[in-house]
């Protein structure tokens, strides 16, 4: 209840908004209206199934999270000024920081070519969590060196676990778990197969789960100055193509018998230009009864949630086609996705006959291919099991995950491994 003002009757009284109060119900949509008007004021149209975006002919792009803009354009003072003109707003500056994620970029040249070196990193975020962490009255001492976030449990101790087995940080896990798997969807792939696996653990916190999620926050602990890297070619005539990577583990997790799906796609250029758009790890919603099934599971999630919506979103703001390569390392899947579905298989599950028939419709069309790649080039891996020390440094590379601080030289020599790999 609000109290009216000295000098007002008593009794209800309704005041009328002359703008959106925030928290009410229809203030999104309410303020989401009002700036797609004042932008096609300007010239700008709402993109075509993409929520919260806006395209000019002259090539600008806008897009929006609640109130914060974010503008690209070939001349971005006057586009500004346009806007400041139709909208109040503070004075542009560029991104550096957004959701939490410090994005920070350096213009380099390499063999004669003019790249743009990007990273997203969550520094501050990685030690506000470990040091939430460890301010539980149960947290070890000190946090020791690793490597690599995945913590081997024997089969044997799952058997001898008991009912009465509660994990000491029982009461906190959910908070220390969702808080690393934010940052593993925005900055941090190497994390997310982990944090899948931990969350799994919620509702059956033990003290197996509390091991493991001592290893995890070392891990955290040890990489908090990585970040995710990118490298774009400064060139606006070249031609864009999609990689979608796609991989799968059989059964690989302690607490279920369905299949993990992992998958990720960049997009690349001129060059050794490379940059990781989105990844996922999930786990399956059916049983896969061999590693075929579930590949295929895999790569239909990837092309469904990934590679199409990106394919459509890149060739709308780039206003020209795209071509795509889909990476797979078995070869059962590899062939099976070529042919697509077909009675002889009718005996699949539904959810596996839907998914290849998916994958065979998508892969008929003239650009996109479908190729085969050696397991241990395979940049999804990590997305989909836990791997040792060694395994993970290969994961991280081929995930783009590296020191924010690491040279550039460096950088460019992974981007260029990875390039040769794709090939």
């Amino acid at each position: 209840m609000v109290e009216n003002a000295k000098g007002l009757p008593d009794g209800p009284i309704w005041w009328k908004l002359l703008r959106p109060l925030y928290g009410l119900p229809n203030s999104g949509l309410l303020w989401s209206r009002h700036l797609s008007a004042q932008l096609q004021k300007i010239g700008f149209l709402p993109a075509p199934d993409v929520a919260q975006t806006w395209l000019h002919p002259d090539g600008s792009v806008i897009t929006s999270y609640v109130d914060d803009l974010v503008l690209c354009s070939p001349h971005p003072d006057k586009t500004w000024a346009a806007i400041a003109g139709v909208l109040s707003i503070t004075p542009p500056e560029d991104v550096s920081r957004i959701l939490g994620v410090d994005v920070t970029y350096q213009d380099v040249k390499v063999e004669g070519i003019k790249y743009t070196h990007v990273t997203f990193a969550m520094t501050d975020f990685s030690n506000a969590a470990v040091k939430k962490f460890m301010s539980h009255p149960k947290a070890p001492k000190k946090l020791k060196e690793a490597m690599t976030p995945y913590f081997e449990v024997p089969p044997s101790r799952f058997v001898e676990l008991k009912e009465s087995d509660v994990g000491v940080y029982n009461d906190m896990a959910a908070s220390y778990v969702m808080s690393l798997m934010y940052m593993g969807r925005m900055s941090r792939p190497d994390i997310l197969w982990t944090v899948n696996e931990l969350a799994s653990h919620l509702k059956r916190w033990s003290s197996i789960s509390d091991e493991k999620l001592v290893r995890l926050m070392e891990y955290v602990c040890t990489t908090a100055q990585m970040g995710s890297h990118g490298v774009v070619a400064v060139n606006p005539q070249q031609a864009f193509r999609l990689e979608v990577w796609a991989d799968a583990d059989l059964a690989g997790s302690d607490v279920t018998c369905r299949s993990t799906s992992g998958y990720t796609t960049f997009i690349c250029g001129d060059g050794d230009s490379r940059l990781a758009l989105a990844w996922s790890c999930k786990r399956q919603t059916s049983t896969a009864l061999s590693t075929a099934e579930s590949e295929v599971v895999s790569m239909s999630s990837a092309l469904c949630t990934q590679l199409l919506p990106l394919e459509y979103a890149v060739e709308l703001i780039m206003n020209s086609a795209i071509t795509s390569s889909a990476f797979e390392d078995n070869a059962a899947a590899l062939i099976t996705m070529g042919q697509g579905y077909s009675t002889a298989l009718r005996h699949l599950p539904k959810h596996q006959r839907v998914s290849l028939g998916f994958c065979g419709e998508t892969f008929a069309a003239s650009h996109r291919q479908l190729l085969k790649v050696e397991s241990k080039k395979q940049r999804a891996d990590g997305l989909t099991k836990g791997l040792s020390r060694a395994d993970m440094f290969l994961c991280r590379l081929q995930l783009c995950v590296d020191y924010v601080a690491a040279k550039v030289a460096d950088v460019m020599q992974m981007m260029k491994s990875q390039q040769a790999e794709s090939g």
